[in-house]
């Protein structure tokens, strides 16, 4: 069979997949019926809803998007959500049918499949219509395995599959989305909807690469593989699975430099200069190497100067490819990881250069919260040389600069604080030392930054010590 006789195979087998949803809509009319639908894409399941509405018109068709925080029982929710609780909704405004999306999303989701189960007759007794559950291939696995008494009601899967054509389009557009999403935000965290929407990508490509192979043969061009691999260990990572994110950066910047060698000029053995959009691309999976390392440090205390000198490796061989590619608006994006190995590692000289350097970017780009940093490192610097007066100067620009920017994290405020109380500590400030210590604690969040805020308490015990010595000194 040729490629185009597949491709058309493939389209036939889904005009006939929705005929026969209709169909069986249609036969179920007036009573409870499962129907279960097999589609991996929300590409292809908008396509496939948009032509079923066209096609049923006349049809009374409810749809329900599962939330991430439903509840094990389904019925409820679907009675809530439909108001089919209230008698008028019950008695003249029945649905045809009700189609429910989004199990895939559900975080309790083995809960909900069991309580299918346990309670499948509910649905039967309560549902005078046809109940069509939209399955990913997995939750269609995990429903035989724990509800398979409740599927027993249901006939043979209807499903839907993407062409090859669609397959690659859709891994090429995602990853590029991706990619170009993490350039935007630069360091900026990712919301739990983002999150939630990295990893219903991220499964939706790994499927989509499954898919090439078996329906098509198809292995993925290098290009589109390194995307895939940085997309999947971004994932990883948001989910706090370092070493399985470490896999695929890792095996993604193995790509690229694959890719890069094979651009090996044949006459004079030298390399083609890598395109733009290359080197950005490989500056952020080295970047993201760099994150994961930063991360280790966190979660292996014991081992975390290894693991801060593991992560300025690749943080700097990243800054080092934009500077090539001459993208100021990215170093002033990405810099300041730099700066904050270094001054974990102690290397004061270094820190200070490149925090003179951070900051002139940042004053260039406009970003007020990383010029206030840019000052935090610096007075760290100054405070590491016992220059206290610098330190009070550059701490309150800091502090100024970060009471009226955007985007200041709690962790960065209160550090800014104890870089302030101590200088004024050490100039003979108390008074004004503890208000600002006092306040960095309450500033600082324990659960995300324990280190810091049992420096800030460190520093308020010394403090209240020295005070109550000098106290007592003066009273005798």
């Amino acid at each position: 069979m040729t490629e185009w006789q597949f491709t058309a195979a493939i389209a036939n087998a889904n005009h006939r997949s929705l005929q026969r949803l209709i169909r069986a809509i249609a036969l179920s009319k007036g009573q409870f019926a499962l129907i279960l639908v097999r589609c991996n894409y929300g590409q292809l399941r908008r396509q496939v809803l948009e032509n079923l509405r066209l096609l049923t018109k006349d049809v009374y068709l409810r749809e329900l998007e599962l939330l991430p925080s439903t509840t094990a029982n389904l019925h409820n929710t679907i009675v809530s959500e439909l108001y089919l609780d209230i008698p008028a909704v019950a008695g003249d405004a029945l649905p045809s049918a009700v189609m429910v999306f989004g199990l895939e999303s559900v975080t309790a989701l083995e809960d909900v499949l069991t309580g299918l189960n346990q309670a499948r007759d509910i649905y039967a007794d309560t549902f005078p219509f046809p109940l069509v559950l939209w399955l990913k291939d997995d939750v269609a696995t995990m429903l035989s395995r724990l509800a398979p008494d409740f599927k027993s009601w249901a006939a043979t899967t209807i499903k839907f599959e993407m062409t090859k054509e669609d397959l690659i389009a859709l891994i090429r557009k995602e990853t590029e989305t991706v990619f170009n999403d993490v350039l935007d935000r630069g360091l900026d965290g990712c919301s739990s909807s983002a999150t939630l929407s990295l990893n219903s990508i991220s499964c939706e490509l790994e499927t989509a690469r499954e898919d090439l192979l078996r329906l098509y043969n198809f292995q993925l061009e290098p290009e589109l593989e390194t995307g895939l691999e940085f997309v999947l260990g971004r994932d990883a990572y948001i989910c706090d699975k370092i070493e399985a994110a470490l896999v695929h950066y890792q095996c993604s910047l193995t790509l690229w430099q694959q890719q890069e060698r094979e651009k090996v000029n044949e006459k004079g053995n030298i390399e083609s200069p890598s395109s733009p959009e290359h080197s950005l691309h490989q500056a952020i999976v080295l970047f993201h190497l760099g994150l994961c390392y930063r991360r280790m440090a966190d979660l292996r205390p014991a081992l975390n100067r290894s693991y801060w000198q593991e992560a300025l490796v690749w943080f700097k061989q990243s800054l080092e490819v934009l500077e090539l590619s001459q993208r100021q608006d990215l170093l002033a994006k990405f810099i300041s990881p730099v700066c904050e190995m270094l001054q974990r590692l102690e290397a004061w000289e270094d820190l200070a250069a490149m925090a003179q350097k951070s900051l002139q970017l940042h004053v260039a780009s406009g970003s007020k919260a990383q010029e206030a940093q840019d000052y935090g490192f610096l007075a760290a610097v100054a405070a590491a040389g016992s220059n206290w007066v610098q330190t009070y100067d550059l701490a309150n620009t800091a502090r100024s600069i970060a009471e009226v920017a955007s985007g200041v994290t709690r962790q960065q405020e209160s550090w800014y604080l104890l870089l302030l109380g101590r200088s004024q500590r050490h100039l003979g400030e108390w008074e004004d030392a503890i208000n600002n210590l006092e306040w960095a604690k309450v500033v600082c969040e324990l659960q995300y930054e324990p280190s810091l805020y049992l420096e800030i308490v460190e520093e308020l015990r010394s403090l209240y010590f020295s005070s109550v010595t000098t106290t007592a000194k003066l009273l005798r």
